[in-house]
């Protein structure tokens, strides 16, 4: 797994990406799933929501195992 800055020198909003290896996303988007349900009112709910549809789109049912 990699994390890194996505947008360029001098634009105005940064963007970070992660990079997984193939077996590293079923673990993490389960890690996930069950960080969201333990601590429901820590953070911004819709950027963790936003992650998990993501994940479910590139995936697929991998991740519904």
């Amino acid at each position: 797994m990699e994390v890194r800055e996505a947008a360029a020198c001098g634009v105005a909003e940064r963007e970070f990406s992660i990079d997984f290896m193939e077996h590293e996303i079923v673990p993490f988007f389960k890690f996930l799933v069950k960080a969201t349900e333990m601590v429901k009112d820590a953070g911004d709910p819709d950027l963790v929501e936003d992650m998990l549809v993501q994940i479910r789109q590139i995936v697929g049912p991998a991740v519904e195992e």
